[in-house]
């Protein structure tokens, strides 16, 4: 053993003694946590909750599990209460990089978790941190291409989740990533290929159906792109009277909004603007991102909003998400 620990560094050494000394049964349910977070899916990643605080409870120094719970409570699947629901999340990943501050696992939950309430520069700074301590850390490297993709560094954001994405070539996960980061890029034909092929890989991954379709509303494909919504089941009416509209029936876009004023989102938001209700469609939007709608997220970059970009009432509302400060 002191042969080995000769030729660990220091942090790798502080990090074998942590990990020598984690309650067995904690770390069976920390790995299960784990699993269900990589899931991409708002049922499943909610399950990773009590397996997470049970870890915690029965070892409390145990940071990787505060790390795991920080991103449990950060991801945007199935989330009623971001605000509150995000903070919670905050609070744990900071307990994570308190009990080991040379984590990269606690530093990339710390980005995550700074990312998500709205703090992008303190996460940005976290992320690369993480990355600084582990430069194999895939999670620190895929959430600093999202958030420099937020933040407008499209080409940035870019660059990194394709590097990631070449180096896990069947990651679902990354994949998507790398597929989202090339519809923000606007080179929506390379992102309709990248999703098909994680549907080829796995056609049960819901959550690609969406990565698709957008890109394929921007392509023009809309039938094809309603398809893939219905697939991934994030059909809605709002969706639909976006779609509508964009084919060039206000009249049924319209018809749809009416009958179904109870619904909103970033979809009812766009389709009223687009046919010509632009004052409900801000405020529709306004609203969204004031709750921390995860698809506000992506003002700055989201193709979704370009029918919007140029009214000076929408650089408002991305001033007040505050992704117009790099």
């Amino acid at each position: 053993m002191a042969q080995i620990r000769a030729q660990l560094t220091p942090q790798q050494q502080t990090r074998l003694s942590l990990e020598s000394r984690i309650n067995p049964e904690a770390y069976d349910e920390y790995l299960r946590g784990r699993f269900l977070l990589r899931q991409e899916s708002g049922a499943e990643n909610n399950k990773a909750i009590p397996h997470l605080e049970r870890a915690i409870q029965l070892d409390p120094n145990f940071a990787a599990a505060y790390a795991a719970l920080g991103e449990a409570w950060c991801l945007p699947w199935g989330k009623k209460n971001p605000r509150e629901t995000y903070a919670k999340g905050l609070e744990y990943s900071q307990q994570a990089v308190r009990l080991d501050p040379n984590s990269s696992e606690a530093y990339a939950s710390l980005g995550h978790s700074l990312m998500q309430n709205h703090r992008w520069k303190e996460g940005e700074v976290a992320l690369r941190r993480a990355i600084e301590l582990d430069t194999n850390n895939p999670y620190a490297v895929e959430y600093l291409a999202i958030l420099l993709a937020e933040k407008g560094r499209v080409d940035e954001g870019l660059q990194i989740s394709r590097q990631l994405a070449i180096a896990n070539p069947i990651a679902s996960d990354f994949q998507r990533a790398y597929a989202n980061s090339l519809y923000r890029a606007r080179q929506f034909d390379e992102s309709i290929v990248v999703c098909q092929r994680i549907i080829d890989l796995d056609p049960n991954h819901l959550i690609t159906y969406g990565s698709l379709a957008n890109a394929l509303v921007q392509a023009g494909r809309y039938p094809e792109a309603e398809t893939a919504f219905r697939k991934g089941n994030l059909f809605n009416p709002g969706t639909q009277a976006w779609l509508y509209a964009l084919e060039g029936n206000p009249q049924a876009a319209r018809q749809i909004l009416k009958d179904n004023s109870a619904v909103v989102n970033v979809h009812t938001a766009i389709a009223h603007y687009l046919v010509g209700d632009r004052e409900a469609g801000l405020t529709e939007l306004g609203d969204l991102t004031d709750q921390w709608d995860i698809k506000t997220y992506h003002l700055r970059n989201d193709p979704t909003f370009d029918p919007m970009r140029k009214d000076p009432r929408f650089t408002e509302i991305v001033k007040r998400s505050g992704l117009l400060d790099n």
